[in-house]
């Protein structure tokens, strides 16, 4: 007779074997370490498994994520082009600015909802007081350091003729703006400043996350104009509503 037959027999109530009583634990204890850890995970963490998916070494500038020195991994990196980071299906939903440098390293930057407000008013404001050109926003422009992208651009007709369908600008457009976030610090984007003028920028735009607008040009930087030589009439400060 077994077990269960005699706890049956028996009027004892019925109880499962040790080891099934053990098994069940254990997979509950599984199952609920693996939810912690899906849900829970950090941006940092999640950066580390799609770095991992595509076999590079990922830099971002969040607290709590730190990369190898440049190009500490070079010799062991496959080369990404702009063309092929932008047809790799698992960058296309992340939230996340993606950059690459010189080592075509991916670089993130977290996306927020009040830097695309932002980002739209700049651009609308480009074309009500400019003519005679585009403004793109997220504008891929390819620098001495790796594809830069700006927030906002404005670009000619002129000088986009020859690459309007292209997916990264061998030029920069005359005016790149880059807006000021948590993520990136006003001396990255100094940085990015001169890689932009290096590639044909006459102005480039700040705007921190107060709207207030500086404006400097090859020969001004680091020291801000009073105001835009290309669009006088653009205001000192985006007000969003």
């Amino acid at each position: 007779m077994s077990y269960l037959q005699g706890s049956q027999v028996s009027g004892e109530p019925g109880r499962l074997p040790f080891f099934l009583s053990f098994c069940l634990y254990f997979a509950s204890a599984l199952f609920f370490v693996f939810f912690v850890v899906n849900h829970y995970s950090t941006p940092a963490m999640k950066q580390h498994e799609w770095s991992s998916r595509l076999g590079e070494k990922v830099d971002s500038p969040q607290k709590g994520w730190h990369s190898a020195p440049d190009g500490a991994m070079e010799g062991h990196m496959k080369a990404l082009s702009w063309e092929d980071i932008l047809a790799d299906r698992s960058l296309r939903d992340l939230p996340y600015k993606i950059e690459t440098n010189r080592y075509h390293k991916i670089i993130m930057s977290p996306a927020s909802f009040w830097h695309s407000d932002l980002q739209t008013e700049i651009a609308v404001l480009l074309l009500r007081h400019l003519s005679g050109g585009k403004a793109p926003v997220e504008c891929a422009v390819q620098t001495d350091e790796g594809v830069r992208v700006a927030d906002v651009a404005w670009i000619s007709l002129g000088r986009r003729a020859p690459h309007k369908r292209a997916s990264v600008l061998p030029v920069a457009p005359e005016i790149c703006v880059e807006i000021l976030s948590p993520s990136n610090t006003r001396a990255e984007l100094l940085e990015k400043m001169t890689l932009y003028f290096a590639k044909g920028a006459q102005e480039v735009w700040l705007c921190d996350q107060e709207g207030r607008m500086e404006f400097f040009s090859a020969d001004s930087a680091p020291q801000p104009l009073t105001a835009s030589v290309l669009c006088p009439a653009y205001p000192s400060r985006i007000e969003v509503d």
